[in-house]
């Protein structure tokens, strides 16, 4: 695990280093570092937040599979697919990726990957009302 960790920066930094070098179409108002920082988090987040996603395609592909079976199947078939990597890029760059990468240090500090709710909002015995007489 502590590989995949060093790729995720390795990827980081890649993704950062094509954001400040490629220049937009229409002049940017952002300087080189907000886009290197911006494209880094994008590259980064999507190294950590597809693999998750590619683990559920097939158990959505297989629901759909009467579905895209019928008539037009290609057409179908394509409409799932956009869908799915439409949903896999959202769920990677709007925190998905952060959490698969928490969830990996987690794993990698020897802790579960899913801690119970007390366990993040704090000890429970530290929220118990005083008794009163």
């Amino acid at each position: 695990m502590v590989w995949r960790t060093r790729i995720s920066w390795a990827v980081f930094l890649a993704g950062g280093l094509w954001g400040a070098s490629v220049e937009g179409i229409a002049p940017d108002p952002h300087p080189p570092w907000v886009r290197a920082l911006a494209a880094g988090y994008v590259a980064w987040s999507l190294y950590w937040g597809l693999p998750a996603m590619w683990r559920r395609r097939r158990a959505l592909l297989e629901r759909l599979r009467a579905w895209i079976s019928s008539k037009n199947q290609l057409t179908k078939w394509a409409i799932c697919e956009s869908i799915f990597w439409t949903w896999a890029f959202l769920f990677s760059v709007l925190g998905g990726g952060l959490h698969q990468f928490a969830q990996a240090v987690r794993m990698r500090r020897g802790a579960s990957p899913r801690r119970p709710l007390t366990t993040v909002l704090g000890s429970s015995s530290a929220r118990t009302p005083t008794s009163r007489p």
